[in-house]
């Protein structure tokens, strides 16, 4: 869990559930300190040393009220009731600073959950560690199904559709498949979007721990639901490029209104925007020629944009785009052979032929992507090569038809 460090000199005694007990002995130990998984072999451990066993998940009591009280029963067993203390006042301070960043945010009910596999997942409820640390800073926990001695249920993903109006937290790490599940259309997706959900992941916590695990887990809560703090260097390269942007804009507005300028004088504008001078060339030019053009072009380029935009949310990559998908490249195939072996299409609906193009391009491209689940780097690598084949096919009925 990397929180809090091990002190030099920990001595490895296998798994908890079966410890060396030639190991544990040979470290003559004072005090072993068990929970109810040891409870089995405290007779053996007796044999070696004291055994201390700690009561924090024993049902139907605080966990948070049970980890402060076993960390001052074991200051006092080892007459550190100052350092115990301390330590207790330590994470009441984490507490705190938790609500405080937490104080004002709008967050709805939340699910901690940690996948076992991609079907099932170990969702923490009443009388964890999680329903404890989220009483203290200002959180409500989501899952209401019974769970056991240690707070927790397993179920199937399934289940999470009957947490209405709740967000769901994933505590990593995530298995293998499971994280395909999260990167892909299907269960789980239709899930969060019937919920409108927000699935928000969390560093590794041991959910069945101490005082010392309550308080890591209420600053990674903090961390994850408080609003974002955006680093100065990033806020000033943010800042940059938009400067950058804006200028090249305003740069490409003063070379068009100069253009304009050098067509028509600025002065009769509006009048051949409205009323052109029939005897007047220029002013004719400017109304049926020009300003179709730029009226035009402005459409497009805003249409670009946001079936762009609309693109990149709907399959939730920033690098989705008509040329990293092979749109672009199919459209021009499909213009390419209709000009080649059906021209008279090309009279009738040459956009309609670019857009038939451009659809069944996507669509090997997403038949291509779904054998990766459609994960972000499988969808533009296949939209690259079906980009780049559409191209080179192109290239080739050129070469061969330049008549």
């Amino acid at each position: 869990m990397r929180e809090p460090p091990l002190p030099g000199g920990v001595v490895e005694l296998g798994l908890r559930t079966a410890p060396s007990f030639e190991a544990l002995a040979a470290t003559k130990p004072d005090l072993i300190l068990i929970n109810a998984l040891n409870t089995p072999m405290r007779a053996r451990l007796e044999r070696i040393a004291p055994v201390y066993a700690n009561t924090i998940f024993s049902g139907g009591q605080d966990p948070v009220e049970r980890a402060v009280a076993t960390a001052r029963e074991l200051g006092a067993r080892l007459d550190r009731v100052a350092g115990a203390g301390a330590l207790v006042s330590h994470v009441t301070d984490v507490f705190a600073a938790a609500r405080v960043r937490l104080a004002g945010v709008s967050v709805r009910p939340v699910v901690p959950l940690g996948f076992i596999d991609a079907r099932h997942a170990r969702i923490c409820g009443a009388g964890s560690l999680f329903e404890g640390v989220m009483a203290r800073v200002g959180l409500c926990l989501g899952w209401t199904k019974p769970t056991n001695a240690w707070g927790f249920s397993v179920a199937a993903v399934e289940a999470l559709a009957a947490c209405r109006d709740a967000d769901l937290l994933v505590i990593e790490p995530v298995p293998t498949d499971a994280r395909r599940l999260l990167d892909a259309p299907g269960l789980w997706s239709s899930l969060i979007a019937a919920n409108g959900a927000r699935v928000t992941t969390m560093p590794p916590i041991w959910a069945f721990g101490d005082i010392t695990a309550a308080a890591r887990c209420a600053a990674l809560l903090a961390d994850a639901f408080s609003p974002p703090t955006t680093p100065p260097m990033v806020e000033a390269r943010s800042h940059h490029a938009a400067t950058l942007a804006l200028a090249i804009y305003a740069l490409a507005t003063v070379m068009a209104l100069s253009r304009l300028a050098g067509q028509l004088p600025p002065s009769v504008w509006m009048n051949a925007a409205r009323h052109p001078a029939g005897a007047e060339a220029a002013q004719l030019v400017f109304h049926f020629a020009t300003l179709p053009r730029v009226a035009v072009a402005a459409l497009c380029g805003a249409g670009l944009a946001a079936s762009g935009a609309i693109v990149q949310h709907v399959l939730g990559n920033p690098l989705a785009s008509p040329v990293t998908l092979g749109v672009s490249s199919g459209a021009q195939l499909a213009l390419v052979v209709a000009t080649l072996f059906a021209p008279e299409t090309l009279g009738a609906a040459p956009d309609v032929v670019g857009l038939l193009g451009g659809i069944a391009s996507m669509g090997v491209v997403f038949a291509v992507a779904a054998r990766q689940r459609f994960s972000m780097s499988g969808l533009i690598l296949s939209g690259l090569c079906v980009g780049l084949f559409c191209g080179a096919l192109g290239a080739l009925l050129k070469l061969f038809n330049q008549e």
